[in-house]
């Protein structure tokens, strides 16, 4: 997710706009935030209290892939960089769940401040077995005794084998029977760059859209809701079916001044 200047910098893509069927990803609407990119935003469950959000989205494990040390970037609320742990976020991350709110791990981020790749489909697969131990099987790991609710792919490099960490962490949900979510943040230009392939998998429970930061798509006053919601069913679904299910959220980026 490209770098944000702005208090909220929203892309509003709402449920009561354009609803599909939903078969995996139940309810109808709500809002998703990234939140971990401003120690000044608040704690976590400041975020959950707060009653607006369905889906809270933890950015980023921004290093990863092609042999690199894990490594994520919380900025002040935790200690960042490789091998470090967030385990004072156990307890956070178990209250927001107890209030009924979905919380994932956003892989990737902006170019210019992360580091990460996948070089083949057997670096999709390590790297899905360190992100289904470390998050999402219940074992202890860098974020303490917790079973996130799933990843996002937030995605701006290269298009390569996302597709098949995809299959990889679906296979997780296939095999282990618990499942998790997974949802992709594609900019809304078109075609989709970097995570066309993956979202062709229609394996992703969820898709934000990103519209902004991208002049030609961008969401205001001029995009109506209809053209908002065309580009989102274009990227959604390759413009070739509508067989992908998709819940359209309205998304924000929480960034306080």
């Amino acid at each position: 997710m490209a770098s944000k200047t702005q208090a909220l910098a929203t892309f509003m893509l709402l449920s009561s706009v354009l609803t599909f069927s939903w078969s995996r990803a139940e309810g109808g609407g709500g809002i998703a935030v990234y939140w971990g990119q401003d120690s000044r935003e608040g704690d976590l469950s400041v975020a959950c209290d707060t009653g607006k959000y369905a889906i809270v989205l933890l950015a980023f494990l921004n290093t990863f892939g092609a042999g690199r040390t894990p490594a994520w970037n919380f900025a002040g609320h935790c200690d960042n960089g490789a091998l470090k742990k967030c385990t004072e976020l156990e307890s956070e991350i178990k209250y927001c769940q107890g209030k009924g709110i979905k919380v994932l791990l956003s892989i990737g981020g902006a170019k210019d401040y992360s580091n990460y790749s996948l070089s083949s489909a057997e670096d999709a697969k390590s790297v899905a077995n360190y992100l289904y131990s470390n998050f999402l099987s219940g074992q202890w790991g860098p974020l303490g005794s917790v079973t996130l609710d799933g990843i996002d792919f937030d995605i701006e490099v290269t298009e390569d084998h996302w597709d098949d960490l995809a299959r990889e962490l679906d296979y997780f949900r296939q095999t282990t029977g618990t499942y998790f979510y997974l949802s992709a943040a594609p900019q809304c230009p078109i075609p989709v760059y970097y995570l066309g392939k993956a979202i062709a998998t229609k394996l992703f429970d969820y898709v934000f859209v990103q519209f902004y930061n991208n002049p030609d798509c961008a969401y205001d006053a001029i995009i109506m809701p209809l053209r908002a919601c065309f580009i989102a069913c274009y990227v959604c679904t390759g413009s070739s079916s509508l067989s992908i299910r998709l819940l359209l959220f309205a998304t924000v980026f929480l960034y306080q001044k």
